[in-house]
């Protein structure tokens, strides 16, 4: 069987399937009946899902702070009382039940989903927007569900829109083990999981209601943004990636090589020379150093964001030179610092909680200095979708001798979320899939 036969033929033969419920509306399943379809879908889905959770370690932005547990924990108990409620009260015909499961979602899942709105991965205008969409979807049909109990299309309806994360997951597992859009994956994603569930709910213009909020919010968000530097971080895609772009930074090594006439090989990064000549170009006074504004104007151009930036300078330009040796370690070869965690481990040994700890601390400790300094907990933590705010308030908390520095023993104490969740990453390999 020749390739394109084999490419073409499953889609297609699916396609012709599709196409064939145009040929009789009378014999086309009835809308309720494609709702109930798509219900048993994510009651599957589910299935699969849960299993990934109940198998892998919360991601730490969840976890780092107190309230962010609690909240996971009213989430997730929340959910799960209102997905079995739900199935059952559909099951039974159960007025009493549905109105379980509005509660449930009213009271508990709803204003979880809300505060966990600022730290969504994705390109945040987007994000925000059609999450804040769902989450009020979700609310408004709890809510008539509480009043009408006993109708069966908004205890569908709520079901749906509790298992549009069901569908986040499924669309981002897909898109991952296809290899598509690997710069907005989860934006898509959602979008995709959206634009499956949301027109059974909203009807055949739902799918028009939702991208025209999305996109209102997203131009209304670049309108008001500060300045351009400002809108290229809006439209970064925010899921486990460096504080730099790295497209950015690629166009910007372009440019810059193009600058002092010099071409770059495969493997820019490794290039000291080529590092020197952009250094050169840079340091327009020529002492050997860049100054604070320099310094600046190079990482906006990069993409980093102003939080970063600030903390940045602090660390590496006011207390001392930022000469080429800096440049080359800190910009030209930069890279996010989860890509640091390059550690073989045996998948068939049994590490211990201490053995764990010290494998991801000395990944994460790659001067070798014996502790990590506030700066690159930051970065890590930031990277992963907590809010720059609760980054601070965290590492203050634990830290616990006040010297800016976490020790081996303050990591494996204070800081679990994150080197169970890094270890858990090398073990499965999943590291390679980021």
């Amino acid at each position: 069987m020749s390739r394109a036969l084999t490419t073409w033929l499953p889609p297609v033969a699916l396609m012709v399937v599709s196409f064939a419920w145009t040929l009789d509306p009378a014999a086309r399943p009835s809308h309720g009946a494609q709702t109930l379809l798509l219900c048993v879908a994510s009651v599957i889905a589910n299935v699969f899902v849960l299993r990934y959770h109940y198998t892998h370690p919360p991601h730490p932005k969840f976890v780092m702070l107190p309230a962010r547990r609690w909240c996971l924990r009213a989430h997730v108990v929340s959910g799960s009382l209102e997905l079995v409620a739900g199935l059952l009260a559909y099951a039974l015909g159960s007025p009493a039940l549905a109105i379980v499961t509005a509660l449930a979602a009213l009271l508990g899942h709803v204003p979880s989903a809300a505060y966990q709105v600022p730290v969504v991965f994705g390109v945040k205008p987007v994000m925000n927007a059609a999450y804040v969409y769902v989450i009020a979807l979700h609310a408004w049909c709890a809510a008539h569900l509480l009043v009408e109990p006993g109708s069966e299309f908004w205890l569908l309806s709520t079901f749906l829109v509790l298992n549009i994360y069901v569908w986040v997951r499924a669309c981002y597992y897909a898109l991952l083990r296809l290899e598509l859009f690997p710069r907005a994956r989860y934006t898509v994603a959602t979008l995709l999981a959206g634009l499956l569930l949301l027109p059974a709910v909203l009807g055949p213009a739902g799918n028009l209601c939702v991208l025209a909020f999305v996109a209102l919010h997203a131009w209304l968000r670049r309108v008001t943004a500060r300045d351009g530097d400002d809108r290229r971080a809006l439209a970064r895609e925010r899921a486990r990636t460096g504080f730099v772009d790295p497209v950015a930074k690629t166009l910007w090594t372009r440019a810059q090589l193009d600058a002092v006439g010099l071409t770059a090989p495969p493997a820019v990064e490794g290039s000291r020379a080529l590092a020197a000549a952009v250094f050169q170009r840079l340091d327009r006074d020529g002492d050997g150093a860049l100054d604070e504004d320099e310094v600046r104007e190079l990482l906006a151009e990069l993409g980093a964001s102003e939080g970063f930036t600030r903390s940045f300078l602090v660390r590496f330009v006011a207390r001392r030179r930022f000469d080429l040796a800096a440049f080359y370690a800190h910009v030209w070869r930069e890279q996010s610092v989860q890509a640091r965690l390059r550690a073989r481990v045996d998948p068939r040994r049994r590490y211990t909680p201490d053995e764990q700890a010290r494998v991801v601390f000395e990944q994460l400790d790659v001067d070798g200095a014996g502790t990590l300094d506030r700066f690159e907990l930051r970065v890590l933590l930031v990277e992963w979708g907590l809010p720059e705010d609760e980054v601070e308030r965290y590492i203050a908390l634990f830290d616990e001798d006040r010297d800016e520095h976490i020790s081996l023993g303050e990591f494996r104490r204070s800081f679990a979320p994150i080197w169970r969740y890094c270890f858990h990453l090398l073990e499965t390999g999943e590291l390679t899939h980021a």
